[in-house]
């Protein structure tokens, strides 16, 4: 358990592409050591390609992206990943020829604070399913997967791209229950995701964005006590 805030990432101004297309428009953000930030807006807001342009998928045309004080805009994604920054993205990408433990093992970095045996105290139905192939897990095996091997690099924060979207209520809750777990663990987490009511539970901090501005941040509380931000930006 964190008991002290410490400013892990810092966020300014940034300008992010896609071709022509405008998608980030001068976004400033800080995240603290311990905490969950998490953005909501529509789709097209903007989100996904925030967390990209984190990860260096994308490459910000303007602004400053600092990680434990590191600048971090321009530097390739496994430079990002080496400097603690773990990425779940929305469509997992888990290797469909590689078993569950192949999986795990191909993203394994020794020294890091979850090995393979917490790994699967976490998540057991992994280790039930470790010999299955990729392609024969359900949506929310894959999910718990991609979070697993995103653990197994060592991160110091984690992105997470809509963990919930298109699973059962269920899996959705015991997801909810596993991202809890680890932010107690001390892990700082930024999250994209369209449950406005289950992000409630795990966050610390919002952001909203609308077309690539950011339109509200503030505390989960802040966010609680003004329920016209939904209807405005989040069309709930």
């Amino acid at each position: 358990m964190v008991t002290e805030s410490r400013r892990l990432l810092d966020v300014e101004n940034i300008h992010s592409y896609y071709g022509k297309s405008h998608i980030v428009q001068g976004l400033s953000f800080s995240v603290d050591q311990g905490e969950c930030f998490t953005f909501l807006g529509r789709n097209g807001a903007g989100k996904t390609t925030t967390l990209r342009t984190l990860m260096g998928l994308v490459t910000p045309a303007k602004g400053s992206i600092k990680l434990n004080g590191a600048e971090t805009a321009g530097l390739k994604p496994y430079q990002i990943a080496r400097l603690g920054l773990g990425y779940v993205p929305e469509e997992r990408q888990i290797f469909s020829a590689l078993s569950v433990e192949e999986n795990l093992l191909i993203a394994e970095r020794k020294d890091a604070d979850w090995p393979l045996e917490r790994i699967y105290e976490l998540f057991p139905r992994l280790e039930e399913r470790k010999r299955n192939m990729g392609n024969e897990l359900s949506g929310g095996e894959q999910q718990m997967l991609a979070i697993a091997r995103a653990l197994m690099t060592g991160p110091g924060l984690l992105l997470l791209d809509e963990p919930t979207e298109g699973l059962a209520p269920l899996i959705v809750d015991m997801l909810l229950s596993t991202i809890e777990l680890i932010k107690r663990e001390g892990m700082t987490i930024i999250l994209v995701e369209q449950n406005v009511n289950a992000t409630l539970r795990v966050t610390d901090h919002y952001c909203i964005l609308q077309q690539g501005v950011s339109v509200f941040q503030g505390s989960c509380e802040e966010f609680k006590s003004r329920p016209e931000l939904k209807e405005k930006y989040l069309g709930v």
